[in-house]
Protein backbone atom coordinates (compact mmCIF):
# COMPACT_ATOMS: atom_id res chain seq x y z
CA UNK A 1 0.00 0.00 0.00
CA UNK A 2 1.26 3.38 0.10
CA UNK A 3 1.23 5.67 2.76
CA UNK A 4 -0.46 9.63 2.50
CA UNK A 5 2.65 11.05 2.35
CA UNK A 6 4.09 9.42 -0.33
CA UNK A 7 1.66 10.61 -3.12
CA UNK A 8 2.51 14.25 -4.33
CA UNK A 9 0.61 16.86 -2.88
CA UNK A 10 -1.79 19.12 -5.26
CA UNK A 11 -2.50 22.20 -3.57
CA UNK A 12 -4.42 25.16 -4.94
CA UNK A 13 -3.09 28.34 -7.02
CA UNK A 14 -3.77 31.64 -8.10
CA UNK A 15 -1.15 34.01 -9.55
CA UNK A 16 -1.04 37.40 -9.61
CA UNK A 17 -0.31 40.21 -11.81
CA UNK A 18 1.01 43.68 -11.09
CA UNK A 19 1.74 44.64 -7.29
CA UNK A 20 2.41 42.25 -4.98
CA UNK A 21 2.26 44.41 -1.92
CA UNK A 22 0.63 43.42 1.22
CA UNK A 23 0.07 40.12 -0.69
CA UNK A 24 1.84 37.45 1.62
CA UNK A 25 -0.77 36.12 3.23
CA UNK A 26 -2.49 35.94 0.35
CA UNK A 27 0.05 34.11 -1.66
CA UNK A 28 0.93 31.87 1.44
CA UNK A 29 0.96 27.88 0.19
CA UNK A 30 0.09 28.80 -3.18
CA UNK A 31 1.89 27.18 -6.61
CA UNK A 32 1.83 28.38 -9.92
CA UNK A 33 -0.52 25.94 -12.78
CA UNK A 34 0.90 26.27 -16.08
CA UNK A 35 -2.11 27.92 -18.94
CA UNK A 36 -2.06 28.60 -22.08
CA UNK A 37 -4.12 31.73 -23.67
CA UNK A 38 -6.02 30.21 -27.31
CA UNK A 39 -6.54 32.14 -29.91
CA UNK A 40 -9.77 32.60 -28.69
CA UNK A 41 -8.12 34.34 -25.95
CA UNK A 42 -9.29 31.76 -23.05
CA UNK A 43 -7.43 30.31 -21.37
CA UNK A 44 -6.76 26.47 -21.07
CA UNK A 45 -5.52 24.49 -18.61
CA UNK A 46 -5.02 20.90 -17.70
CA UNK A 47 -6.97 19.12 -15.20
CA UNK A 48 -6.36 16.49 -12.99
CA UNK A 49 -9.52 13.86 -12.87
CA UNK A 50 -9.09 10.18 -10.99
CA UNK A 51 -5.91 10.70 -12.44
CA UNK A 52 -6.46 11.45 -16.18
CA UNK A 53 -5.44 14.52 -17.82
CA UNK A 54 -8.29 16.38 -19.22
CA UNK A 55 -7.59 19.87 -21.52
CA UNK A 56 -9.76 22.72 -19.68
CA UNK A 57 -11.07 26.22 -20.10
CA UNK A 58 -10.92 28.33 -17.22
CA UNK A 59 -13.60 30.61 -16.10
CA UNK A 60 -12.96 32.55 -13.12
CA UNK A 61 -16.20 33.50 -12.89
CA UNK A 62 -18.26 30.35 -12.72
CA UNK A 63 -19.04 29.19 -9.33
CA UNK A 64 -19.20 25.63 -11.07
CA UNK A 65 -17.26 22.83 -13.09
CA UNK A 66 -18.50 21.60 -16.24
CA UNK A 67 -17.56 17.98 -17.70
CA UNK A 68 -18.27 17.04 -20.86
CA UNK A 69 -19.50 13.68 -21.18
CA UNK A 70 -16.35 12.63 -23.08
CA UNK A 71 -14.04 13.62 -20.48
CA UNK A 72 -16.38 11.96 -17.45
CA UNK A 73 -15.82 8.64 -19.31
CA UNK A 74 -12.75 9.15 -19.53
CA UNK A 75 -12.09 10.25 -16.14
CA UNK A 76 -14.43 7.09 -15.28
CA UNK A 77 -17.31 9.08 -14.17
CA UNK A 78 -20.44 7.43 -14.31
CA UNK A 79 -23.80 9.41 -14.01
CA UNK A 80 -26.71 7.77 -12.62
CA UNK A 81 -29.81 7.90 -14.34
CA UNK A 82 -31.37 7.02 -17.58
CA UNK A 83 -29.79 7.58 -21.21
CA UNK A 84 -33.05 10.00 -21.28
CA UNK A 85 -32.48 12.93 -19.87
CA UNK A 86 -35.12 13.98 -17.07
CA UNK A 87 -35.94 17.81 -17.63
CA UNK A 88 -35.27 18.16 -13.79
CA UNK A 89 -31.29 16.60 -14.05
CA UNK A 90 -30.08 18.56 -16.71
CA UNK A 91 -27.15 20.73 -16.19
CA UNK A 92 -28.20 24.86 -16.55
CA UNK A 93 -26.30 24.79 -19.76
CA UNK A 94 -27.87 21.50 -21.32
CA UNK A 95 -31.36 22.86 -20.36
CA UNK A 96 -30.78 26.45 -21.82
CA UNK A 97 -29.54 24.82 -25.27
CA UNK A 98 -33.08 22.94 -25.68
CA UNK A 99 -35.15 25.91 -24.83
CA UNK A 100 -32.96 27.67 -27.35
CA UNK A 101 -33.06 25.41 -30.17
CA UNK A 102 -36.88 24.41 -29.37
CA UNK A 103 -37.46 28.91 -29.76
CA UNK A 104 -35.70 28.78 -33.02
CA UNK A 105 -37.22 25.87 -34.48
CA UNK A 106 -40.65 27.44 -33.44
CA UNK A 107 -39.77 30.77 -35.05
CA UNK A 108 -39.44 28.85 -37.93
CA UNK A 109 -42.47 27.44 -38.33
CA UNK A 110 -44.10 30.46 -37.08
CA UNK A 111 -42.22 32.55 -39.85
CA UNK A 112 -43.18 29.76 -42.79
CA UNK A 113 -46.62 30.37 -42.17
CA UNK A 114 -47.10 26.47 -40.87
CA UNK A 115 -47.62 27.76 -37.06
CA UNK A 116 -49.01 30.23 -34.89
CA UNK A 117 -48.90 30.82 -31.26
CA UNK A 118 -51.58 32.06 -28.85
CA UNK A 119 -51.94 32.31 -25.20
CA UNK A 120 -53.29 30.09 -23.50
CA UNK A 121 -54.54 29.58 -20.14
CA UNK A 122 -50.98 27.16 -18.92
CA UNK A 123 -48.66 29.07 -21.44
CA UNK A 124 -49.00 29.17 -25.17
CA UNK A 125 -50.44 27.04 -27.79
CA UNK A 126 -49.22 26.41 -31.38
CA UNK A 127 -52.09 26.09 -34.15
CA UNK A 128 -50.94 23.99 -36.86
CA UNK A 129 -51.46 24.69 -40.42
CA UNK A 130 -53.84 21.89 -42.13
CA UNK A 131 -52.68 20.24 -44.68
CA UNK A 132 -54.60 20.74 -47.79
Amino acid sequence: GTNPGDAEEVKPSLTFFGDLIGTDALNAGLCEVPCRQLESGLVCVTMRVNGVDIPSLLDTGSPITVLNAAAATAAGIVMPGSDEPDENKLNPFAKAARMAKEAIEDAQLMASGEVALIGGENGPIPLRKIPE
